[in-house]
């Protein structure tokens, strides 16, 4: 069995689709850096099944995943690609900067309203 695990973040949002039988899959891009070259690698996912759907509205452009799963190679215009067949997902690292904003978040009270209520 071949197995890979990668961490990276992701391209775009990824995308839900249906197979012509019903079985959901999760697909998506994501880029991998490597520290010792500074190069970025790219890899094809696919998440398949109810796991897959359930997870794909978290995974938004920038958010940081780590896959493992199958691999396998594809050729594509004479360059290769390697595709992860994922068997499971985590949701790693913090939200990417564009998530964060947007949800909602209760002002912190104000120290001086707790000033009367300390007990010593």
């Amino acid at each position: 069995m071949k197995t890979i695990t990668v961490m990276g973040r992701l391209y775009a949002d990824a995308e839900l689709r249906n197979t012509n039988n019903g079985t959901e899959v999760c697909g998506f891009r994501m880029a991998v850096d490597d520290r010792r070259t500074k190069e970025t690698y790219s890899f094809g996912v696919s998440y398949w099944g109810k796991a897959g759907a359930a997870v794909s509205p978290y995974l938004k452009k920038g958010t940081q995943v780590c896959v493992s799963g199958d691999f396998s190679w594809r050729e594509y215009n004479g360059s290769k690609y390697l595709e992860i067949n994922a068997q499971s997902l985590t949701l790693a690292g913090s939200k990417p900067q564009t998530q964060q904003s947007s949800y909602n978040q209760s002002p912190a009270t104000p120290a001086s309203e707790y000033d009367d209520e300390i007990p010593f």
